[in-house]
Order: structure tokens, then sequence, then C-alpha cells
């Protein structure tokens, strides 16, 4: 529950646009009125930064299915509420969705499970060929036929090139759904969304700012609706906000954080009752091959005035020996299982942990971030279980029309029932998809920031989840339970209670080259 009240929205007037079995929450209520609260008050724009998996999705399409059915006029020419007010200001403009590629799918798919079929009947993924459709013989775009829908889906990239076109069009609503994207002020994404024809625009993430606090500024310009950014000038706030940690506790209190006047709300999974357990950061610890115990001595010695060279390369060692000295498209194929197996005790010890995983009967995701890693785990996989795993990674979303590969992957898992595996990218899938089939997650080597791996979780750790969620970390260890593996395990650890505020740059997370000094003894 929001720690404020809004005046509500018409009792009856969700249960006109929703379907029958989608009732938000009340927290996921109070937002709905909030924003709505800020819609008759001409504020402009908002930011929604719940955390990963509390439906921002559905809050987002129930204030907009409500908003349609105050404002655009049905077929006798009649609208159904008496907010006059609104009506007033506001004629009937479609309503734009900028989202990243892979969750276009998720959108249509949620607005079809969600929102009542009459009320975005006409909708419009514009990407693709429906881009081509929409082209007149000069290379310009269609305004007339774009005016005509309801809802028009598009991602960022389309969304940049055709931005002169798509800043002549009237917008009513604006959601930019992983609005970090448009962090940066200088891309042609970024320029777009801040000069969009628009009534309202909302910004939705869970992750505000990723590299430094400037993310928040841009987004917080692209409700440029409002009389002015309330935070200054980019260069002013560079200079008066950007430098420490005083300037993140000076921008809260300007946008009014969590307050029915401010700009933003930010919730966490404690809001939400009857929520399963989160058992995070199990460590299935393993013991390193003498081989490995020599080549981390090498590789420590050899790249001595690069702590970051070491880094990467004991990556590599601590996934799998095979990394260090192959190609990373290299067949899997060319080396036997059980040669795969015995030479890293990391893929030993996660094989077994699937084998008890297997006699509970659940389902799990694995993280893996090198796609040569992802083909290594498939393959052991595959062989040793008896059945093909898929893995979703870049080059899976680049197949077919956007996000269809993901989610057919996602929807054949979860589908099936019992035991099952899915291996992803943490860069391809570390926002927005939903897989609650699945209520075990093995992060296969660190990804050294534990808010983008709590990213990762959080495709099963959300609304929807029925069951206790168990997250694991396979760990190497040396002699007497030292090595390098296990003190970054620790590290990372400790840095993520910093990964609570929502103002702190995600780089400050990063392990960097001091702290990797340190841990490698200066």
């Amino acid at each position: 529950m929001l720690p404020f009240k809004t005046e509500a929205l018409p009792a009856d007037l969700l249960t006109s646009v929703l379907n029958s079995n989608c009732m938000p929450y009340d927290y996921q209520l109070d937002c709905i009125n909030w924003l709505y609260a800020h819609l008759k008050q001409k504020s402009g724009g908002l930011i929604l930064a719940d955390d990963m998996g509390l439906g921002k999705t559905l809050q987002l399409l129930s204030f907009a299915a409500a908003f349609k059915s105050e404002i655009k006029p049905d077929n006798k020419g009649q609208t159904r509420s008496n907010l006059t007010d609104l009506k007033k200001r506001f004629g009937w403009a479609p309503i734009l969705i900028v989202a990243p590629i892979i969750l276009l799918r998720n959108w249509q798919n949620e607005i079809a499970k969600f929102i009542k079929p009459d009320v975005f009947a006409k909708l419009l993924v514009f990407h693709g060929h429906e881009v081509k459709k929409t082209k007149e013989p000069d290379g310009s775009l269609d305004l007339n036929r774009l005016e005509g829908y309801d809802i028009i889906l598009t991602n960022y990239r389309t969304f940049a090139s055709y931005q002169q076109d798509l800043l002549r069009v009237k917008f009513s609503l604006v959601f930019f759904d992983e609005s970090q994207n448009i962090k940066n002020p200088d891309t042609a994404a970024s320029r777009a969304a801040r000069g969009l024809k628009a009534d309202f625009v909302v910004c939705a993430t869970g992750t505000p700012v990723e590299n430094r606090l400037q993310d928040f500024w841009t987004q917080t310009d692209t409700l440029n609706r409002l009389p002015s950014n309330p935070l200054g000038s980019k260069s002013k706030f560079n200079s008066k906000y950007a430098k420490d940690a005083a300037g993140a506790a000076k921008i809260r209190e300007i946008i009014q954080l969590n307050t029915p006047q401010g700009i933003m709300i930010r919730r966490e999974k404690s809001i939400v009752k009857g929520l399963p357990k989160k058992f995070a950061a199990q460590m299935i610890t393993c013991k390193m091959t003498e081989a490995q115990i020599q080549k981390e001595k090498l590789i420590v010695q050899t790249h001595k005035k690069s702590a970051l060279k070491i880094l990467d390369n004991l990556q590599r060692l601590y996934q799998h020996p095979v990394l260090l000295g192959m190609d990373t498209t290299s067949s899997s194929q060319e080396f036997s299982i059980a040669k795969l197996i015995e030479e890293s005790p990391k893929l030993a010890a996660t094989l077994d942990l699937l084998n008890q995983i297997q006699i509970r009967g659940e389902k799990v995701l694995i993280f893996a971030l090198w796609v040569r890693m992802q083909s290594i785990l498939k393959t052991a996989i595959s062989k040793k279980f008896g059945f093909d795993v898929d893995i979703i990674n870049g080059e899976s979303n680049r197949k077919g029309e956007p996000g269809e590969s993901a989610n057919k992957m996602i929807k054949d898992f979860s589908d099936k029932s019992g035991f099952n595996i899915l291996i992803l990218s943490p860069l391809a899938a570390g926002a927005g998809l939903n897989i609650v089939a699945a209520n075990n997650v093995i992060h296969y080597g660190r990804w050294w920031n534990p808010a983008k791996e709590d990213q990762a979780t959080d495709r099963a750790y959300r609304i929807g989840q029925k069951k206790d969620v168990n997250v694991y970390y396979p760990i190497l260890v040396g002699p007497e339970n030292s090595g390098f593996d296990l003190a970054l395990h620790q590290l990372v650890e400790k840095k993520r209670s910093l990964a609570r505020d929502i103002l702190t740059p995600m780089d400050e997370l990063e392990i960097n080259e001091a702290d990797l000094n340190d841990i490698l003894g200066g």
C-alpha cells in the first residue's frame, strides 16, 4: 500500500475495461489513482519506478484503458463519464508505447490478458513490415493512418529512426517502458522522447539510474509537459546534484518521492502480501582442480599490472577452463561430455544441483553471460537429462517477429509439466520477461553487480509466483576454502545493500579495479 491516498477513479470504471479475472491489487489501484490524479492536475508526466515484478504493465494498461474509456467517443459519439474537465482538455489521440524489442510481444499478450477486446480494438505494432505499410512513396509516414489507431507499440530503434514523422503526431498518453533506454540525453531516441507532442508521459523502469545520476535527469526531462524540469538544466544538475550522496538525497526531496504530489513512486516486493519467500545467495561450493589452481596463479602473475584483465580471465577460468583458449563460437561438440565435466567442478556441481531439482519436479533458469558457456551448458544438460534445452540470448531475439522466439521458448518451458531447464543471457533477458513457471535460479558465474543479478532473478521472483524461489551461486574454492571466486562472491554480497537505493548509480555497484586490487593484495 502506498504511504498516501489519492482521489479514486469512478467505482465502475476499471470493471468496464478490465477482463473479469484481472482486477488489480490494492497497491496497484493506488498507483492507477495516482497516475489519474496527476493527469487531472495537468502535471504532464510521472516516473513509475516500482521494483521489478510488481506489475507496472498492468498498472499502465489499466490507467490507459480507463483514460480511453473516459475520453474517446464510442460508435454513437458518446463518452461514458462525467469528468468534463478531462473531456475539455483532451481531444482523442493515439496512445504510444515505446519498449525494448523483446518486450513488444509481451505488451501484446498483456493487453489481450488484462483488457477487454473492444477497448484497444485498433492496435498497431509499428515495426518491420508494418513500418513499410505505413510509408508514403516519398519515404515519409502516412500520419493519417497512424492517427487512426488506439495504441501504437514500437521499439526504441524504430522510434529513433522515424522520429521526424512521429514528432508530428499528437499523442494523448506516452509510456516509455524500461525508460533507462533513453538515459543518454544525446541519443536520437532520447532527443525524440523529449520532443514528442503528448499530453501525459510516463517513464516506467525498475532501474532509473544505471551508470550515473544524469540518467535520472534525462528521464525527468522527458516529462517536459511539466512547466520545467524540477531538477533544472543538465549543466546545473551535473554541477549541483550529480557528484555525491548528498545530491541524491536532495533529488529525493525535490521530486517528493512517494508523496501524492511527487513525480515518482517506488515500491518494493515487501508491499505484496502472500508473495512466496526468496532464498537468495545460496552458495554451492566446489573444489578447484589442481590445473585450475595453477592457471589462477599464472593469470594473476601474468597480468599483475591489470586487475581488469585478471578479472576477465578468471571469469573464464572459473566458468570453464576451455573458455580461456578458444574462440567463443567453437562448438562444444568438439569435446566429450565427460571431459567437459571433468575439467570444470562448477559445471559438475551445477549438474548435481539440477539433478536435485529434477527430483523435486521443479523448473530452473540458468543465467550465463557468454554464448560459448551457454552452448557448453546446453550440450552437457541435454546429454545428461535426455531433452533439448532452449537458450534465450541476443541471437534468439533476432529470430522472427520481435520477441516471438523468446516468448515461444518461455511458453514451451512453462507448459511442460514437471522438471525443465531454460538457459538465458542476463543481457538479453534482464528486463521485462515473466517466467514464474520456474522457482529455481542459478547464476552460473557472478555478473559482479548485485542489482543486475537481481534483475535476472526477478524474471522468476515476481507477481504470479506461487512457490518459494531458490537462488543458487556455484562458487569455486581453493585450498583451505580460499580463492578469488569466493572473495568476489563475498564482495558482491556486501555491495547488495547499496542496490536497494533507487538513486545509486549501477556503476557504483560494479566491482572496480580498486576492489580487485584489494582482493589480490594490492
